[in-house]
């Protein structure tokens, strides 16, 4: 089991941005995610790791950085209750 103290989200515009923390908001309040994880909101120029979605699909994102960093990389897949 990972250990996860940090998510960066990719900010968007102003109205998405305020959309996810109220989500961010609700699935703390549910005890979905703990409130000890620190969540920020970075810009893909300033973050590189952030990838817009509609750059590529996850599949091609995924095959393109494990030929950059091969073993190193561990693909982890989050399911989010509905």
């Amino acid at each position: 089991m990972h250990q996860v103290g940090h998510v960066k989200f990719e900010s968007r515009t102003q109205s998405q941005d305020r959309s996810d923390r109220h989500m961010v908001a609700a699935m703390r309040g549910s005890r979905t995610i703990p409130s000890s994880i620190r969540i920020d909101f970075e810009r893909p120029v300033a973050e590189p790791m952030l990838l817009p979605a509609q750059s590529a699909s996850l599949s091609e994102v995924k095959r393109k950085l494990q030929r950059v960093l091969g073993e190193r990389l561990e693909s982890v897949d989050i399911q989010l209750a509905p």
